[in-house]
């Protein structure tokens, strides 16, 4: 399964470490080879954290089931207290999971109901799902390999000129509408500043590239 960085686990205090340790020990690695082992890393520190938070929440509900049978007191009403709070952050971290796999912005208005996000994230993933495409000869594939051909093969036929000679002479006839200041602008390279404020700008959790990670990571690894 690919990689795909997860906007519940930046409420995982370890997060932030784990990411600096395996930034900062890929030195010798350009940027995308870097961002591919670092998803790596965290695929494999994701799934211990997997395994505790389940076991967290077993232990945190009996805790609290515990704390409502026993005699009730002053000490015990704290008890209480803290253990709600405890478990409402576990459960607000499942909700942030399967919120973002559901694509819905319903979380903001307080439903607390994580079965609703797994069955509506599920649906999606069976309505995406593409099971068959056709070529230009009307074969149909329904091999992935198979698919992914034929989807290259389409777009590269698709934005190839077969005229291009013919092309050139038609430019000659089309008035430039975009002024030389302005296309000197275009060709500068991006700064900084510009590159943060176009994340920041992008949905958070949405279209993440080949790496794996979306907008949310970098906009808040890179404060």
């Amino acid at each position: 399964m690919a990689f795909k960085f997860e906007a519940d686990w930046l409420l995982e205090g370890s997060c932030s470490k784990k990411v600096a340790t395996l930034w900062s020990i890929n030195k010798h690695l350009n940027v995308p080879d870097r961002l591919v082992v670092m998803g790596q890393g965290l695929k494999s520190w994701a799934a211990r954290v997997k395994k505790d938070k389940n076991c967290l929440l077993k232990i945190l509900k009996q805790r609290l089931n515990d704390l409502y049978s026993a005699h009730p007191s002053d000490t015990k009403m704290v008890d209480i207290i803290e253990a709600k709070l405890d478990y409402g952050i576990a459960i607000d971290k499942e909700e942030i999971y399967w919120s973002q796999r559901a694509r819905s912005n319903w979380l903001q208005f307080g439903d607390q109901n994580t079965k609703f996000f797994h069955n509506f994230a599920s649906y999606r993933q069976c309505l995406n799902r593409v099971r068959c495409l056709k070529d230009y000869l009307r074969i149909e594939h329904t091999k992935n390999m198979a698919m992914m051909h034929t989807t290259i093969s389409y777009f590269i036929d698709l934005f190839s000129s077969s005229n291009s000679k013919r092309a050139n002479e038609i430019y000659n006839y089309v008035t430039p509408k975009i002024l030389a200041s302005t296309n000197d602008k275009l060709g500068k390279d991006f700064q900084e500043e510009e590159i943060g404020l176009a994340v920041k700008e992008m949905g958070t959790t949405k279209a993440p590239g080949p790496d794996g990670f979306h907008a949310l990571f970098f906009s808040i690894s890179g404060r």
